[in-house]
């Protein structure tokens, strides 16, 4: 029932918009986030750069005897000369830089002392891996008479492959002696301090300030001597995976917990709110289900504006039934046999109405009002009509049959049937109203439904519904009568006999 229930359907619908809402909501909640993380990675990264080169400049320009006096500004850091060359790395990241050349091939022979492009004097060793160049150095020159000694017991330490140099840890080696592998391709893997060691210097200034890999943000600026001309270059890489990936996630999962939290309170809210409706409904329900149909009832619940209090008028089909000689029969018997026989007939009455979806106005003495063609539209009410006339009228001879069996008298009954633009509404006060038909048409089917003791008939309709049906049914057409309260003559036909065998 509820899920075909016009209100349902919005709530169902609402539920979807509030979902799809929050997953909305925390989509742009995270990449809001994430690009104002990005911009205060950046601006720390320039802050890092601006007390770094401030510094420098204090001293008039860059130069390398005097930029360790700011590094301990950057956290993370390359120091490159002019022409490329690595001056120093605090903490080594591979990719940030591009393909290495190492000058004074004959450092692979031996030991060599070698003067750097910044007047440093290193003693080098280099040796050749299988896939690639082991390279140590010691720039110390206090320790430059010992150095081949820290050296040469060193290397011995790194393998005869990549992989295995890769595997020395720099605790394992001498402090005092700075290492670098490149492999074949001229990829530098790993670095510990400033060796004879190049970059191609543009691009050191290819790309902007502050470029962006996979997982870091990199910051590049040129240092610049005392004659504005460039000395070197200080490039800062930051990960963003340290902290703000975590960061990220974690206003993900909080987007997710505000969103699930407030969907389940929708849901709770939504789950009393359906109770409070349901409990509405089954009231109405139970108030309305004698006199409607289910199928009317179901519609009615789907829109409670269709039985709002006051009219408005439409077109319907009325329909009168009346019992023949009541009186005759009230004094034939005892009010309980009258009681169980009203009882029955009305029952089995109601239920040949309900079957065309029609209403059942009111019970007036021995009498029934019945109508079609509200709450609900309907196109072929006038049939609907008659075909509850046609079922009572049979229904009546089964029950004539039964009681013939307890001693009650036969009963007959006359059913008019008229259409017509009637009012239609609760009338009636807000302390207690009725769902019911008013107007002339009305009174036309009360009219017509006394004229069958005079033609002898059972069913007696106005040529209004028989021009509103849309099966034919064999009739009779009675001619023309001047009904009280109209003053144009009305059309009036009787259902033939055969109808009812």
């Amino acid at each position: 029932m509820l899920l075909n229930d016009a209100k349902s359907i919005k709530t169902r619908s609402l539920i979807f918009l509030f979902i799809f809402f929050f997953v909305v909501l925390g989509v742009i909640q995270y990449f809001f986030v994430r690009s104002q993380l990005f911009k205060a990675i950046k601006d720390d990264l320039n802050r890092q750069a601006d007390k770094i080169i401030n510094s420098i400049y204090r001293g008039g320009g860059w130069t390398p005897n005097i930029y360790w006096q700011s590094l301990q500004e950057a956290s993370n850091f390359y120091i490159f000369n002019s022409e490329g060359l690595i001056i120093d790395v605090n903490k080594f990241i591979p990719d940030i830089i591009a393909k290495v050349r190492v000058p004074n091939q004959e450092i692979f022979i031996g030991p060599r002392t070698v003067v750097n492009g910044i007047g440093e004097t290193w003693r080098l060793y280099g040796r050749k891996l299988s896939d690639g160049i082991l390279i140590l150095g010691v720039h110390d020159p206090e320790l430059i008479s010992v150095a081949d000694q820290k050296i040469l017991s060193d290397s011995v330490k790194f393998g005869q492959t990549i992989a295995t140099a890769l595997g020395v840890k720099v605790d394992e080696v001498d402090q005092d002696v700075y290492f670098a592998i490149i492999d074949d391709f001229g990829n530098l893997r790993f670095v510990v301090g400033g060796l004879n060691i190049y970059t191609d210097p543009t691009f050191l200034s290819q790309f902007g300030e502050i470029r962006t890999t996979k997982n870091y943000f990199i910051l590049n600026r040129a240092l610049l001597d005392t004659n504005g001309h460039v000395a070197g270059y200080i490039m800062i890489p930051y990960d963003i995976n340290l902290f703000s990936q975590h960061a990220l996630n974690s206003q993900l999962w909080f987007s997710v917990i505000i969103g699930l939290a407030s969907l389940i309170f929708f849901v709770i809210f939504g789950f009393f709110y359906w109770s409070k409706t349901e409990m509405s409904k089954r009231a109405m329900r139970e108030a309305f289900r004698n006199y409607f149909s289910p199928q009317v009832l179901d519609s009615i619940l789907r829109d409670h504006t269709k039985i709002k209090l006051g009219g408005e008028p439409k077109e319907m089909t009325i329909l009168f039934a009346d019992i023949r000689s009541f009186t005759t029969l009230t004094e034939t018997l005892s009010a309980k046999e009258l009681t169980d026989l009203l009882g029955e007939y009305f029952t089995e009455m109601t239920e040949e109405i309900r079957k065309t979806d029609g209403v059942v106005d009111k019970f007036i003495g021995d009498a029934i009002m019945a109508f079609w063609g509200a709450p609900v539209d309907q196109s072929d009410q006038a049939d609907r009509a008659l075909q509850s006339a046609i079922g009572m009228i049979k229904v009546l001879k089964t029950l004539n049959e039964k009681w013939a069996t307890r001693g009650y008298p036969k009963i007959d009954i006359g059913i008019g049937i008229n259409t017509g633009v009637v009012t239609v509404g609760n009338m009636g006060s807000v302390q207690r109203f009725d769902y019911t038909v008013i107007g002339d048409d009305v009174n036309v089917a009360s009219r017509l439904e006394s004229l069958n003791k005079e033609f002898l008939s059972n069913i007696i309709l106005s040529g209004a519904t028989h021009n509103r049906l849309l099966n034919q049914v064999p009739l009779e057409p009675l001619g023309e009568i001047i009904v009280k309260g109209k003053t144009l003559p009305v059309k009036i036909y009787k259902v033939k006999e055969e109808v009812f065998n």
